[in-house]
């Protein structure tokens, strides 16, 4: 920091901000600390893991399972042959590098499975995991599956709080994502259209996307890029489709 701007070194390039959001996530923290700006106290590292399994009904919504131990999991349709279970709530080991799914945490989420659908699953059926690592804003609760699922904001001015700001993100879910990004921008005074985002397409995203569900057929979307790339199959063209868009 230095003064009204932030200097930003990567690499052999240097840039220069007139404000900064740490969005890192839960490495929010250590950016906080190369930034030597305080660090708050409520900080909580919780990792989420998922498997895949081959598609276990034929409904396209996602279900949500109610367990014993009063958590929620959700079964959701992925890629038309799968079904994608998921999520925990785990403190252990969560500054592996990739983060890692447990044998526990596999076996967690085959018997919530179990417990829901006539198809019994077992370990041999589980054909992809996957694991992430969120930062919580802490509030408080023992439990990791207790905490808060919001964001919460901290913005720092600097010890003469009039120096470049940095608005840390404490917080927050995929499924929040851009009305977290939008209120950041609020916060910061630089959203002159509030709510613009919820009508504005991603990047990619200014198409119909009737017919995308379907497997056995393809959308328009997907016979564009039919059309271009005649060498991919049916699923990879599913797959871009529903990933990239245009």
């Amino acid at each position: 920091r230095e003064g009204h701007l932030w200097r930003i070194e990567a690499g052999a390039e240097t840039f220069h901000a007139a404000m900064t959001i740490n969005a890192a996530g839960p490495q929010v923290g250590e950016l906080l600390g190369i930034a030597h700006a305080p660090k708050p106290a409520t900080l909580r590292k919780v990792r989420g893991s998922h498997i895949v399994v081959p598609r276990l009904h034929d409904d396209p919504r996602a279900l949500f399972l109610q367990l014993p131990d009063g958590r929620v999991c959700f079964a959701i349709p992925w890629q038309h042959a799968f079904t994608l279970i998921g999520t925990t709530d785990s403190e252990e080991e969560v500054d592996a590098d990739p983060p890692q799914i447990s044998e526990a945490e596999i076996t967690y989420l085959l018997d919530a499975a179990n417990r829901h659908f006539r198809r019994q699953l077992s370990r041999d059926d589980v054909v992809w995991t996957f694991a992430g690592v969120r930062m919580l804003a802490d509030d408080g609760n023992g439990k990791a599956e207790a905490a808060t699922r919001g964001y919460r904001f901290e913005l720092d001015r600097g010890s003469d709080h009039h120096s470049a700001p940095l608005l840390s993100v404490l917080g927050g879910k995929i499924t929040t994502h851009r009305t977290l990004a939008e209120a950041a921008l609020e916060r910061l005074g630089l959203m002159d259209n509030a709510g613009w985002t919820a009508t504005a397409p991603l990047p990619g995203g200014d198409f119909q996307p009737d017919g995308l569900d379907e497997a056995d057929n393809l959308a328009p979307l997907e016979q564009e890029i039919h059309a271009q790339a005649q060498n991919l199959s049916r699923a990879t063209i599913h797959r871009l489709a529903r990933a990239y868009g245009t």
